[in-house]
C-alpha cells in the first residue's frame, strides 16, 4: 500500500484522526491525543483530531467521559486513523462489540478501507478486534492486543496476535492494551518526524521509549 503523505511539510501536514465512538476507552483515546498534540506544539507539521462515525452527537467514553468531537470523521481527509479499543463482548450494551455490530463504527471502517488510497490504521487494545472484524486485518496480518482478548483476536482475524506492546506491519499498527497507546504515539512521531522529536515527546510525558512488557518485545 502507497504510504499516504510520507514527506509532511508545514503546506501539507500529516493528519491523524482519532476515532472516537460510545463505549471507547478513555485512555485509549486521550493518550494519543495528548502525546501526538505535543509532538504537534513542538513543530512537527501534523494535525491531530478526535472525530466521531456520526455528525453532531457527542462520545461518551466507557467510563463516562463525554467529549464533542472536532466533527465527523471524512473518508480521505486522515492519512492515520486511529481506532480505540473498547469491551468486547455482546454483555455490554455500550462497547466497542455493540459499536461493531449495531453502530456505526464497522461501517465507517469499511469506508475508509475501500478508498483508493486508505489511511494507515492504527489500534489500540481491542481496536485491533474492530479492524479484523472488517477484515482490515487478517491471517496475514501481525497484529497485537488486550492480552485477556487474545482469543476473541484470534477467533475473528484467523491467527494469533503477537505478544508485544506494539507491532508495525506497514499500512497497519497496533498497540496492546491501554497504556501501550504512549508506544503507539511516540512510534508514529519517530517514524514520520524522527527520533528526536520522538525523544522530546517521551521526556515530557515522562514515559520511556522501547519500553518492554513481554519476553519478545525486543527480538
Amino acid at each position: 500500500m502507497t504510504q499516504r503523505n510520507a514527506n509532511p511539510t508545514a503546506e501539507n501536514p500529516l493528519i491523524v484522526d482519532i476515532l472516537g465512538f460510545d463505549g471507547a476507552d478513555e485512555l485509549d483515546a486521550i493518550v494519543p491525543f495528548e502525546v501526538l498534540r505535543f509532538a504537534q506544539s513542538f513543530g512537527a507539521p501534523m494535525q491531530v483530531r478526535m472525530v466521531s462515525c456520526v455528525p453532531d452527537k457527542p462520545i461518551v467514553f466507557s467510563q463516562g467521559l463525554e467529549v464533542r468531537p472536532a466533527k465527523a470523521i471524512v473518508p480521505g481527509e486522515a492519512d492515520i486513523v486511529i481506532v480505540p479499543g473498547g469491551y468486547w463482548g455482546p454483555e455490554h450494551p455500550v462497547s466497542l462489540y455493540t459499536a461493531c455490530h449495531t453502530g456505526h463504527l464497522a461501517p465507517t471502517l469499511r469506508a475508509l478501507a475501500a478508498l483508493p488510497n486508505p489511511p494507515i490504521f492504527a489500534s489500540v487494545c481491542t481496536g485491533s478486534i474492530a479492524l479484523a472484524f472488517v477484515g482490515i486485518i487478517t491471517s496475514s496480518t501481525k497484529a497485537t492486543t488486550h492480552h485477556s482478548f487474545r482469543d476473541a483476536f484470534e477467533s475473528i482475524a484467523g491467527v494469533a496476535p503477537l505478544r508485544k506492546r506494539f507491532v508495525d506491519d506497514g499500512g497497519i499498527l497496533s498497540a496492546g492494551g491501554i497504556s501501550s497507546g504512549f508506544d503507539l504515539s511516540l512510534h508514529i512521531i519517530e517514524r514520520f518526524f524522527g527520533k528526536e522529536m520522538a525523544r522530546q515527546c517521551s521526556e515530557v510525558v515522562e514515559y520511556p521509549m522501547n519500553r518492554s512488557m513481554y519476553p519478545d518485545d525486543d527480538e
